[in-house]
């Protein structure tokens, strides 16, 4: 089975997360692998890559905010 680079530091990330106890967001959704019309080149992203990332990250972090409901914190419109 071939393992894209990517996948597997997506892999080793969230294994490295999950055994020390810490929150990872998934910012590859609809971005990782996307390089027709995501990435600019290898490192770099079109506008519609920096929007699904963004996207990816604050679904991510609303999740995380959301979980810890302690916090207090309330999204704003």
């Amino acid at each position: 089975m071939r393992i894209r680079a990517n996948e597997l530091h997506n892999r080793i990330v969230h294994a490295v997360g999950e055994r020390q106890g810490v929150h990872v967001i998934d910012t590859a959704a609809g971005v990782d692998g996307r390089y027709e019309d995501g990435y600019i080149d290898i490192a770099h992203m079109t506008q519609l890559g920096r929007e699904r990332f963004t996207a990816n990250l604050l679904a991510g972090l609303e999740a995380s905010i959301g979980a810890a409901s302690s916090a207090g914190c309330v999204r704003r419109p």
